[in-house]
């Protein structure tokens, strides 16, 4: 399953491409996200594959969010399991050398949080310097917001 969530640069120059159903066994699923970018000709080709570590079971790329100048891709992970079902969202920021280095997982915190399943929606700031999780605690849904300036390029 690689579409489930996607989203484009601002110059529409890259592409994330969520696919919660890869890396599947019998019990779960890691999921990963592709980035893809333009040609000279205009065609989207592959270009990475990302898959966070710490997250078997994830389902990576349930959501993804790219931000304006596609440098930075947020992917939400709802199913990864550690303390109390919470659930994740990966950080990714592509260096200058072309290289997409993990700045995750990042968790939100608070009453809320557990078995929250954060990572169902994210969404990044242009410079992907802000970003936030949306979940489902307690049947009622809530939203951590985070502010990092090491994500930021």
């Amino acid at each position: 399953m690689r579409s489930k969530s996607v989203s484009l640069s601002g110059s529409s120059n890259r592409l994330a491409v969520g696919g919660y159903g890869d890396a599947c066994d019998y019990i779960s699923c890691r999921g990963a996200v592709w980035v893809f970018r333009v040609t000279a000709s205009g065609a989207f080709v592959q270009s990475n594959k990302l898959v966070g570590g710490d997250a078997p079971g994830g389902l990576q790329g349930f959501a993804v969010a790219l931000s304006s100048t596609g440098r930075v891709i947020i992917a939400g992970a709802p199913g990864r399991v550690r303390t109390n079902d919470r659930g994740a969202a990966f950080i990714w920021r592509e260096n200058k050398d072309g290289a997409w280095i993990q700045q995750g997982p990042i968790t939100g915190m608070g009453d809320s949080a557990g078995s929250a399943f954060q990572g169902l929606w994210v969404a990044t700031s242009g410079k992907g310097d802000v970003c936030a999780l949306g979940g489902i605690p307690d049947d009622l849904g809530g939203t951590w917001v985070f502010r990092q300036q090491f994500i930021a390029t």
